[in-house]
């Protein structure tokens, strides 16, 4: 009987794992169909700190071309390199707030605005950032390799970087000092990205390494999700072949039942997770059929369950 009980629980762990792995699903998941958005301009302007830092201002006007599918705009999020930015700020007053957001190993701005955006609407707004460690040093050179945040299903029509002159050494690609600054200008398919690489004397400037702490309790809770959703169901499991023995037929065999798993909860903040930026909207709606496919894997495992307790009765 323990040896019964024992196989089922390993069973049930099994089963569970295969349920996680189910309800996560790949990061390089697209929404089908046609896109739901579209960025007219897309600037940044940077200029260093004494310390290295860089000072990153950011002007972008985001067209909304559709609001049925994720509902209307309220919060979009702009890709930054890792986890050491600081001293965000809304520079415009159309922004409830700006700050740090991270989903998975995916850093970002996160931008909630005071308005809802529909289908047809133009949003500008702006904001500032500092980031920090983003040089490399190779003999008496210290070099910037930038690569702003790309959008994978969003174009831009109109980019445009502009890197502040003062001390450069070199730039690539090549480009000219126009009124102080070094500009690169373009556009990008989605998908697309761009880095310019920016060369500097060591000399130049005091250049320190320095952390961002913060308390990254989103983080904390994408790491946990799935462990718990894990122990969740391992302890159903267990539970119910435990109260089958107790309360089951004359023979303690184990009553089938209704395998419950743990939902949408990680599945849907997964999804949303892009390498460069987005809009919300995978939260509210299941954008990757990932409640199908967990309806689907649960429907399986209630009909293994329901052959067992037969295959028992027998």
């Amino acid at each position: 009987m323990r040896k019964s009980i024992f196989t089922r629980a390993l069973a049930g762990l099994f089963a569970a794992l295969i349920v996680v792995a189910f309800l996560v699903p790949s990061r390089d998941a697209r929404a089908a169909g046609t896109p739901i958005d579209e960025i007219e301009t897309y600037s940044l302007t940077v200029a260093l700190n004494d310390d290295g830092s860089m000072n990153v201002s950011y002007l972008i006007t985001w067209k909304v071309l559709d609001d049925k599918k994720e509902g209307p705009l309220t919060w979009v999020k702009i890709g930054v390199p890792d986890g050491d930015v600081d001293n965000i700020r809304a520079t415009s007053d159309n922004i409830r707030k700006a700050k740090f957001y991270r989903e998975g190993r995916d850093t970002f701005v996160r931008i909630d605005f005071k308005d809802e955006y529909h289908a047809g609407d133009e949003v500008t707004f702006s904001f500032s950032c500092v980031m920090y460690n983003r040089w490399t040093t190779s003999g008496n050179t210290v070099t910037y390799s930038f690569t702003p945040g790309w959008f994978d299903e969003i174009a831009v029509d109109n980019y445009v970087i502009k890197w502040k002159a003062d001390k450069v050494n070199s730039v690539s690609p090549t480009r000219g000092d126009s009124g102080g600054f070094f500009v690169w200008t373009g556009a990008l398919e989605p998908g697309n990205k761009v880095t310019v690489n920016v060369v500097y004397d060591r000399t130049d400037y005091n250049f320190k390494r320095h952390n961002v702490v913060r308390w990254d309790l989103e983080l904390l809770g994408e790491l946990i999700k799935p462990f718990a959703i894990l122990i969740v169901s391992v302890a159903y499991i267990v539970i119910r072949i435990m109260l089958g023995d107790k309360y089951g037929d004359h023979n303690g065999r184990y009553r089938g039942g209704h395998f419950h798993g743990g939902g949408c909860a990680c599945a849907c903040a997964c999804a949303c997770a892009c390498a460069g930026g987005g809009r919300a909207g995978c939260s509210a709606k299941d954008l990757y059929g990932t409640k199908l496919e967990s309806a689907r894997v649960r429907a399986r495992l209630r009909e293994e369950l329901k052959k067992d307790a037969e295959s028992e009765a027998l």
